[in-house]
């Protein structure tokens, strides 16, 4: 395309098939409803005591000489780590049949991700901090209260990559309670030399 005004080359986007360039202009449209939408605030909690988990993560960390190993947590330490963001565990499977499979996973371009299972074909992927917005959109997505479990765990996870640096990785189920609780089988692993994550 020449534009007659400075007689200078424009490229445009070529397509091969009409139905691919119907869905690329649904996207941008998407996009531009995206940001149109207000911000929202940041999910974070005072309550929790991030400090004592960082005690915790220090305490681990300084019987390792390596800066680029993963630790998993044992079970009482990730348990007394959960608790201090208020996250409460339960081994009590048989009354907690509605769980959902939450994960904190390293990402090489985003850094950790919430990774968020609601069955064997749908995952929702969030990058952290998360907002009020985002937390909202992603329930709506899987179709839970808002005023669940599954919210506060959400929005705690969120902060506790914020305030973790150590953090690699977190497999739990997540119970749909209107408490934070999950299964008491969580994986949990840090990384000594920290996570790298990327700066835009």
């Amino acid at each position: 395309l020449i534009d007659e005004n400075n007689n200078s080359h424009r490229k445009l986007p070529s397509f091969r098939f009409p139905e691919s360039a119907v869905n690329a202009l649904g996207r941008i449209v998407r996009y531009v409803d995206f940001r149109k939408q207000p911000l929202g605030n940041l999910v974070w909690d005072d309550k929790v005591d991030a400090a004592s988990a960082r005690q915790l993560i220090h305490g681990i960390l300084s019987k390792e000489r390596s800066t680029d190993k993963v630790i998993t947590l044992d079970k009482n330490s990730a348990v007394n780590f959960l608790n201090y963001f208020e996250i409460k565990t339960t081994t009590d499977l048989h009354s907690h049949l509605d769980i959902v499979k939450v994960k904190i996973k390293p990402d090489p371009l985003f850094g950790p991700l919430l990774d968020i299972k609601v069955s064997d074909y749908d995952t929702i992927l969030r990058i952290t901090p998360i907002t009020d917005r985002d937390l909202e959109e992603t329930l709506q997505q899987i179709r839970c209260n808002k005023e669940g479990g599954l919210s506060q765990t959400i929005g705690k996870l969120s902060q506790m990559i914020e305030e973790i640096p150590w953090l690699w990785e977190l497999d739990a189920n997540v119970v749909l309670e209107k408490k934070p609780l999950v299964i008491s089988d969580v994986i949990i692993k840090i990384k000594t030399g920290k996570v790298e994550r990327p700066i835009y």
